[in-house]
């Protein structure tokens, strides 16, 4: 039998007893015959043999998860794709906090709460790099071992015990993780050091994953988007329209939806760079690219064609509304008023060609854009400053 006793001075020990019956000369039971043992030396060993056990065994699912998580993480195609499968693992991660994963805005003036889990997070969403000290120093944070007099401004006095952790990859601060945890019992001051230190090596552990997954996610698309993108106007490439172009009017088509194209050449450019310069010509097509991309729809894929000709796909819209949008931007496109190096520019018209589909059958990329193409020489060819349609029936070509 094992059982355990309380000394005068208060420390607890532990004893096993062994033991048989006595049996006297006549048979009758007289009563027990055994030893008592001091095991408590032994209970201790194997109270922490069970702990590290159980810390270990922890340990390797906290790993195991964050495995799953950088699994996810590495086929992701975009920052954006990111957020909720790091709130859906870090809810399992650190199943007893509140979190958030904060990222600094482009200009690095803010640090926004990208992705939030757990119940009610007490932190403002949106901060300033001023309002966190990890931001401030670039190193953990917490008030898991501290008497919260330095509390970070962005975190409610409601929260006890958190941790803001810096992502930084390659010299970069990325942004934090901010964890908050709920008050927790602890058997001893060992068992809390212990479990401080656990808590404040998973999050180091978890934004360090964090912070190689995001800077070569950013990495990847800066790549792409210099792939895709016209370095002088920031519009979409020939070759991004083209694959674009493919996929929308097959997208139109199974949805029964019309796709309308518009090719636009700003009139007379070549005097822009012969009067003025290239200098001046860049800032003509840099000046009406930016009005191209406001007056457009999200879903509307404005492209730079090459040279001075630009080309806006517009999937799931009706022909009228794309001949109203051609119009009006025509109309907006000579209220533009231009400076180069202090000297107002002519103003600018632009000349318009637009093909249309209605979606009943797939037509060719080629024979949509030269649609496009023959109406915007009628347009130019009739003096431009015009929209000029397409009168070919596109949906009745083999």
């Amino acid at each position: 039998m094992e059982y355990r006793l309380k000394r005068r001075d208060g420390e607890y020990r532990h004893f096993i007893d062994r033991g048989e019956p006595y049996i006297d000369n006549v048979g009758a039971f007289a009563g027990f015959v055994g030893s008592s043992t001091d095991i408590t030396e032994q209970k201790l060993s194997e109270d922490e043999l069970q702990k590290s056990h159980d810390e270990l065994t922890q340990y390797n699912q906290e790993m195991q998860l964050i495995n799953q998580l950088n699994s996810y993480l590495q086929v992701c195609r975009t920052v954006e794709e990111t957020f909720p499968i790091v709130s859906y693992y870090a809810e399992q991660i650190f199943p007893e906090c509140n979190g958030s994963l904060f990222l600094f805005n482009e200009n690095k003036t803010l640090v926004e709460a990208k992705s939030i889990w757990g119940e009610n997070t007490a932190t403002m969403e949106v901060i300033t790099p001023d309002d966190c000290w990890a931001l401030r120093q670039g190193k953990m944070h917490s008030t898991l071992d501290n008497d919260e007099r330095l509390r970070c401004n962005h975190v409610d006095d409601s929260v006890e015990n958190y941790i803001c952790e810096p992502i930084i990859a390659q010299g970069e601060m990325l942004g934090m993780l901010h964890l908050e945890f709920a008050s927790h019992d602890y058997a001893n001051a060992e068992d809390k050091e212990q479990h401080i230190e656990s808590r404040k090596r998973l999050t180091k552990i978890s934004a360090d994953n964090l912070a190689l997954s995001l800077v070569s996610l950013k990495l990847r698309e800066a790549l792409q988007a210099q792939s895709v993108k016209d370095p002088l106007t920031q519009l979409f490439n020939r070759r991004y329209m083209e694959e674009s172009l493919e996929r929308e009017i097959h997208r139109c088509v199974r949805a029964n939806k019309g796709l309308g194209l518009i090719m636009a050449d700003v009139d007379h450019f070549k005097k822009f760079n012969d009067q003025f310069g290239h200098d001046a010509g860049d800032l003509v097509l840099t000046e009406f690219a930016n009005l191209l991309m406001s007056s457009f729809r999200t879903s509307d894929i404005v492209c730079r064609y090459g040279g001075e000709e630009f080309i806006i796909i517009m999937p799931a819209v009706s022909k009228e509304i794309v001949l109203k949008r051609a119009e009006s931007l025509r109309e907006t496109i000579k209220s533009l008023a231009i400076s180069a190096k202090s000297v107002e520019l002519p103003k600018v018209t632009s000349s318009f060609g637009v093909s249309y589909m209605s979606g009943k059958t797939v037509v060719a990329v080629d024979k949509l854009l030269k649609a496009a193409d023959v109406a915007l020489y009628e347009a130019k060819k009739s003096g431009r400053d015009r929209v000029q349609v397409s009168e070919e029936d596109l949906d009745n070509e083999n």
